[in-house]
């Protein structure tokens, strides 16, 4: 689950979505708070298919085609605050990311020649979701506020577990919170299938003859990253590399516990 790989759907993700779309049924502010790693702003990034729209936003998509089955629908901004996050670097970056997903969408209203074509004045965005919103000072919330108040557009800030109590210090801008959302470590059940994507992303192979094995090993890295998908990935970095360097064919738990011992996995 990283960018330039297939994206794995997990119940966690699925979660993600309905408070996402109910955030902007209801025109909320919502609230999406998690560890490092579990996966919120990949997950983000992959709702709203910003690594696509990123891509070809104005003006790039004016020498590109656009990807009409992949940006279909698409209606939501991310947006991540930088460290530096003035009120007037937020309304300026935001609203011009808002702008040209309004003109985007605009163009793929208008090569469709839908009834009652793209129409400036329609605002076609639906949600503006915040990652790294820990980094928002007081008058850079106001201005998240502001923007909310004055437009048409449900808001999602994503940060680190606290999150949620450093925005009730705001009262303004708290009472305009309907959701919060915790967003957890993927699951036991689907972390099997977690652990088999990053080793299909590395070209990492096992002893399919060997389930005994196997079996140790997948569960060796599940007990060392706990479904946390950054851990997985300096893991998988670290595995990738002792394999090549040492010519081994498939991973084992010695191979496991040399890659340990390059990283602090219990530090994010």
């Amino acid at each position: 689950m990283s960018n330039g790989n297939k994206f794995l759907i997990t119940k966690e993700y699925l979660k993600f979505t309905e408070f996402c779309n109910v955030c902007k049924e209801y025109k909320y502010i919502g609230l999406c708070y998690g560890t490092p790693g579990v996966g919120k702003s990949l997950s983000a990034r992959y709702y709203s298919r910003w690594d696509i729209i990123e891509s070809i936003l104005p003006p790039e998509h004016l020498v590109n085609p656009l990807p009409m089955n992949e940006i279909d629908n698409c209606d939501c901004v991310f947006y991540t605050a930088p460290v530096s996050s003035s009120p007037v670097r937020i309304e300026k970056e935001i609203k011009k990311a808002w702008f040209n997903l309004n003109y985007l969408i605009g163009d793929v209203v208008s090569s469709k020649k839908i009834k009652g074509s793209w129409d400036k004045q329609v605002n076609y965005t639906k949600l503006i979701i915040i990652d790294e919103a820990d980094r928002l000072k007081p008058l850079s919330l106001e201005q998240v506020r502001d923007i909310y108040d004055t437009s048409d557009i449900s808001i999602i800030l994503i940060g680190m577990p606290g999150i949620e109590k450093k925005i009730s210090r705001f009262p303004q801008l708290y009472s305009r919170v309907g959701f919060v959302h915790n967003f957890k470590p993927v699951n036991n059940k689907e972390i099997e299938d977690v652990i088999k994507g990053k080793m299909l992303e590395f070209k990492i192979k096992y002893d399919l003859t060997n389930t005994i094995t196997t079996k140790e090993s997948f569960t060796e890295i599940e007990k060392l990253t706990k479904g946390n998908f950054r851990k997985m990935q300096r893991l998988f970095a670290q595995i990738d590399r002792i394999m090549k360097l040492n010519s081994i064919d498939n991973l084992d738990k010695d191979v496991i516990d040399a890659a340990k011992e390059s990283l602090i996995i219990d530090t994010i």
